[in-house]
């Protein structure tokens, strides 16, 4: 399985307009950051082609899925539904409609046709996201004109799924988990590698956690109960200076060493701090706090790629 950051960046993005400042006019790549999203790819055995989906479709996802060359989506798992997160949506209609769930196709084979039949691309989140969804993108779920001028989706409520029946997308068994930001419920997503149907077990996995200032415990207690398969541990960790709605990158690294995850990523940073000058903080925390040295702490940046 192969994690890829299409971004890491809050929801200005780095640089930010019109900002001089250290971060913002850095010539280091690691400091140009695109709002924040992932791409997840299986590893197959087999000559099927992988099953991929990216979690969140910021108005960044054109240039992303470009930059990083993604040819080919099979879902759409959404945190939440900021701007930073969903703008991009419209742009996932190159791979929606050429999505055929025709009952009558065999797994794999290929149908050519104009306009495909069934339901679409599956879009996976909450309640609230999905409400959200229908209201600020409503001309996808209108009559309208025929072909391919609008994303063709399914929305699919992500809350039935648990660590005991969770979510199959190719190899792959996919988890929410609850978390909150600010006032507003979000999803984080736990994606676990080698899903087997007859034991129902899988192997390592990675927690992607962000947007969020508050992790509830029976949240937690999901994540500490899977925490021997999560080899990565992805959080959201803004800026040093407490923030109403985001984890501190102090925050975020004590939640980190709760997991203790053997590597821990902040994700979604702003431009008080470089990506050289965040390291040497999440260092110095770890000298604080007495961490282990074969534990990681770093900040995550745009096409790191993380292999399980």
């Amino acid at each position: 399985m192969k994690c890829t950051f299409l971004g890491t960046g809050t929801s200005h993005g780095i640089p930010v307009i019109a900002c001089p400042c250290e971060c913002c006019t850095s010539t280091n790549a690691k400091d140009t950051r695109f709002r924040s999203s992932l791409w997840v790819t299986e590893s197959r055995k087999d000559d099927r082609e992988p099953f991929s989906f990216v979690i969140d479709t910021g108005p960044d996802f054109r240039s992303q899925a470009l930059k990083y060359k993604i040819k080919n989506l099979h879902a759409l798992l959404l945190t939440h539904s900021h701007a930073d997160h969903l703008n991009g949506l419209d742009d996932i209609r190159i791979f929606s409609y050429t999505k055929s769930y025709e009952p009558g196709a065999k797994e794999g084979q290929k149908i050519v046709h104009g306009e495909t039949f069934g339901k679409g691309l599956p879009v996976y989140g909450d309640e609230l996201t999905l409400s959200d969804l229908r209201t600020r993108f409503s001309y996808i779920f209108n009559t309208t004109q025929l072909g391919g001028g609008k994303p063709k989706i399914s929305l699919e409520l992500c809350t039935s799924f648990t660590k005991d029946a969770p979510l199959i997308l190719g190899t792959m068994a996919v988890v929410p988990v609850p978390i909150i930001h600010g006032s507003q419920p979000t999803v984080g997503w736990l994606i676990f590698k080698d899903w087997d149907e007859k034991t129902k077990t899988f192997g390592e996995g990675i927690a992607y956690l962000t947007d969020c200032s508050k992790i509830p415990d029976t949240s937690m207690d999901i994540l500490l109960s899977v925490k021997d398969r999560l080899r990565h541990v992805v959080i959201d960790g803004l800026r040093p200076r407490p923030h109403t709605t985001h984890f501190s990158m102090k925050e975020a690294f004590e939640i980190g060493v709760k997991i203790g995850a053997p590597y821990t990523w902040i994700t979604h940073i702003c431009h008080d701090l470089t990506h050289v000058q965040i390291q040497s903080y999440l260092d110095s925390l770890k000298k604080e706090y007495k961490v282990p040295s074969e534990y990681r702490f770093s900040p995550a940046y745009d096409g790191l790629t993380l292999e399980l």
